[in-house]
């Protein structure tokens, strides 16, 4: 008899096998989306800092403003020089205020990374435990076969149950280990780039505290 070939195996999987590669599919798609967007070119732009760092330089407050609340110029530099001249504006305060303003800016920024990676955590939680559910279910097939044959079922006959129960854990764990190693690698790669942008935005904004709007 031939061997199984990965289609007779995907098709033994059944409806379980069907949601698991739904779920690799999706996960596949987020990490391209992770890959563009999560990145230092997208988050801490070279030209969005030497633009916003000269404006400041030279007080040009309303053309900084202007610069970061432009939709092409979106990333976490500008929404959270954004914030902190916005505050300072409208705020009684001035400039007292203006760091509070840059700190809630990035905290919202990088929950709103980390939103996006948990699309992946979730992932990897649920693709084993979909394959469980198919070992289980593999299993209830195989011993309701035992049964109706009264305990004298042919391995053939049982080769289908076993295949389905053993066929989803392997797809379940084929997805959910490299979306974990992702998830892991794009958490590391916001906890550093986030570390690196409170860095340069703390130079960059320097001016801020030194004069007003």
């Amino acid at each position: 008899m031939d061997q199984p070939t990965l289609m007779d195996m995907f098709r033994a999987s059944g409806v379980i096998g069907l949601l698991i590669t739904l779920l690799s599919v999706v996960g596949v798609g987020f990490v391209v989306e992770h890959l563009i967007t999560i990145r230092r070119a997208r988050l801490i732009p070279d030209d969005a800092l030497r633009a916003l760092e000269s404006m400041l330089a030279h007080g040009k407050w309303e053309e900084a403003l202007a610069y970061c609340a432009a939709p092409e110029n979106a990333s976490l530099v500008t929404d959270v020089v954004l914030a902190g001249l916005e505050r300072v504006r409208t705020s009684e305060f001035g400039f007292a205020e203006y760091k509070s303003a840059m700190e809630e800016a990035g905290e919202q920024y990088t929950s709103r990374l980390y939103r996006k990676i948990e699309v992946l955590n979730v992932i990897g939680v649920v693709a084993p435990m979909l394959g469980l559910l198919g070992t289980v279910q593999g299993m209830i097939l195989a011993f309701n076969t035992i049964a109706v044959k009264g305990g004298m079922a042919r391995p053939d006959e049982l080769a289908g149950a076993i295949s389905l129960a053993l066929v989803t854990t392997f797809e379940g764990l084929v997805v959910a280990i490299p979306v974990m190693i992702a998830s892991s690698y794009f958490r590391n790669k916001v906890d550093s780039l986030v570390a690196e942008a409170g860095k340069r935005l703390e130079r960059l904004t320097m001016p801020l505290g030194r004069r007003r709007v």
